[in-house]
């Protein structure tokens, strides 16, 4: 199969370089792309639009002789909404498109218009200009070859209004393989509405992969990055690595399943994780008065729900699983006292502070008795410490989930501001990591 491969900002087709063998590995044709004026760093940029990049990946696509089957697009960051552009230019010749750490744009939209322009084009800004989850597992020796390698993008590829003509674009398979955010977190996104995301509401078929580094795993991760496109590519019918978690589905909802035939800790985890789902759907979008809104004579809300599981969870998998310490902002608390201090003191919490508690967040929730505000953090993800303990997945399973847990002390972040890469926020950092690259099914969230 022909696979072309589309860079994001300030990258050219040699960022592509350690990912290509893996695919032409398995006997697939990788066309790594250099945009139009990304030639090189003195290139004449200054008149190139968003469309010259579209139409410079049709290109690619038409280049492929249709007698040999429909192409894979892959997208890096904002060249998921270039690739976005093209399947709806391209529908009938795209069998799917892979999104790796960026979303498709919506018509009218910008893909990444929140870096600043000069004489016609976006040099790479400091690093200070990303979060840390963007430079995972970038070291300073691989953020200076970056550097040294960068390329100015033309400044209305960024700011260019994206057009969208072709509803059936909406019928092509797509992969979002989440690197610096989680699938969950995703998928909170957009059961909140987000705008940046609102595009995967009318896909019907769509997998989410779990690859937790930074945003340019090209770099940081690059085989693993390879085998979650062939994963992409091959579905349901791909091997799963041998230290990969089972297969899971979402449903439209965006719901994870329960494995089918998983062991007991796997179904607990998958159980877990859907009902942790089901009232983030529930609760999605609602404001503040939404989130305290009360029916007939009961005084339950869903905030104090929202706040209540949380308690539940920290109390279950901090001090029932491992014996440790309540942790802020319930080990102030009075219990005896007032029982009931999670449900009623949810009315005075933000949503924010609300969706974050529920999702594994670590944002600021009060803490009673202190003034102002701290951070809720947990003692243990829960999840992840008891699927290591069972002893149900092997070693570097578990390491991955390590490197879920340590993510999972990141601070809370708000839904994505737009465009075609997941920008400076996302909503609540992961709590465990989803399935590892290739193991997710389809499902239309």
């Amino acid at each position: 199969m022909d696979i072309i491969l589309i860079p994001g900002l300030w990258l050219d087709g040699s960022s592509w370089e350690k990912v290509v063998p893996v695919l032409a590995q398995a006997g697939h044709g990788a066309h790594p792309l250099t945009l139009p004026g990304m030639e090189s760093p003195d290139a004449d940029r200054s008149g190139i639009t968003l469309r010259d990049h579209v139409d410079a990946v049709i290109a690619a696509i038409d280049a492929v002789d249709p007698a040999d089957g429909k192409v894979v697009l892959v997208g890096h960051s904002a060249g998921a909404g270039i690739a976005y552009a093209a399947v709806d230019a391209r529908p009938d010749r795209v069998a799917r498109v892979v999104y790796v750490g960026g979303f498709p744009t919506g018509d009218g939209a910008a893909i990444a218009d929140e870096y600043p322009a000069a004489h016609g084009e976006v040099p790479l800004p400091d690093w200070s200009a990303f979060e840390d989850e963007d430079l995972a597992d970038l070291d300073d020796k691989a953020r200076a070859a970056f550097r040294a390698r960068a390329i100015p993008s033309p400044a209305r590829v960024t700011r260019d209004p994206q057009r969208l003509t072709d509803d059936r674009r909406y019928d092509v398979p797509v992969t979002v393989i989440a690197t610096e955010f989680t699938s969950a977190m995703l998928r909170d996104w957009i059961a909140q509405g987000a705008r940046p995301v609102r595009e995967f509401t009318k896909i019907r078929d769509v997998d989410y992969v779990d690859l937790p580094t930074g945003h340019w795993p090209q770099f940081t991760r690059p085989e693993d990055l390879g085998q979650a496109i062939l994963g992409a590519i091959q579905g349901s019918t791909a091997a799963p690595p041998v230290d990969a978690p089972p297969r899971i589905s979402v449903d439209k909802q965006g719901r994870p399943e329960p494995p089918v035939a998983g062991d007991e800790t796997a179904t607990l985890l998958g159980i877990l994780e859907r009902n942790r789902a089901t009232l983030a759907w529930k609760c999605g979008g609602l404001d503040a008065a939404g989130l305290r809104a009360t029916v007939d004579a009961s005084s339950i809300t869903l905030g104090g729900l929202l706040k209540h599981l949380a308690l539940v969870e920290d109390d279950w998998f901090s001090r029932w699983l491992h014996g440790q310490d309540r942790q802020p902002p319930w080990d102030t608390v009075d219990w005896d006292a007032d029982p009931d201090w999670d449900w009623r003191s949810a009315a005075e919490d933000t949503p924010a502070q609300l969706y974050c508690a529920l999702a594994g967040g670590r944002d600021a929730l009060p803490l009673p008795g202190r003034g102002g505000a701290g951070r809720w953090r947990p003692g243990s993800t829960g999840p992840a410490d008891l699927a290591r303990r069972s002893g149900a997945q092997p070693a570097a399973y578990a390491d991955r989930h390590d490197r879920g847990v340590r993510a999972a002390h990141r601070p809370c972040r708000p839904p994505p501001g737009g465009g075609g890469r997941a920008r400076r926020g996302g909503i609540a950092r992961r709590t465990r990591p989803l399935p590892a690259p290739g193991s997710a099914s389809p499902t239309s969230p």
